[in-house]
């Protein structure tokens, strides 16, 4: 229970004021329906968009792959020291498909690009806000109409 005191004009009211104010409701905003579905879909956006910056990131390890570790089909071993077998042959598998010609390349790693283009654009376009375009009409009227003159061909 927290004790107030108030003041009306400049005097001083008579006896404490006394209020119960909950700490959850004192912390914490008020939400409203749409700004829970917002922030929902904020963080669902935020969880695809590192998922799709994840496999992208493992796709660029190609160039550490050499012929020795596509024929034995095996990840380096600086990556399985570095981040553990499971990771490491994600890594590997990601690396190989980047490697290959982009009709046979698998439609994961094009969709994950598209995703994680798609989101940084909208995110941009989000912050930038909403651009004030100025159009102006301008009203130019018909020509006149002339009298029309019938020619006639001499022979």
């Amino acid at each position: 229970m927290k004790v107030l005191s108030a003041t009306v004009g400049e005097a001083p009211v008579e006896g404490p004021l006394t209020a119960s104010v909950s700490p959850a409701i004192a912390e914490s905003p008020v939400l409203s329906l749409a700004d829970k579905r917002s922030e929902a879909l904020q963080d669902i956006t935020d969880e695809l968009l590192s998922e799709s910056q994840g496999i992208l990131a493992d796709a660029m390890g190609f160039p550490d792959l050499d012929e020795e570790h596509l024929k034995r089909n095996e990840p380096p071993e600086e990556w399985v020291l570095a981040m553990g077998k499971k990771a490491a042959e994600r890594k590997f598998r990601l690396s190989k498909y980047a490697l290959l010609p982009k009709r046979e390349a698998p439609i994961g790693l094009e969709q994950a690009r598209a995703l994680a283009v798609g989101i940084i654009a909208s995110k941009a376009r989000e912050r930038s806000g909403t651009k004030i375009l100025n159009v102006a009409f301008v009203n130019v009227p018909a020509p006149p109409e002339y009298p029309k003159k019938v020619l006639e061909m001499k022979k």
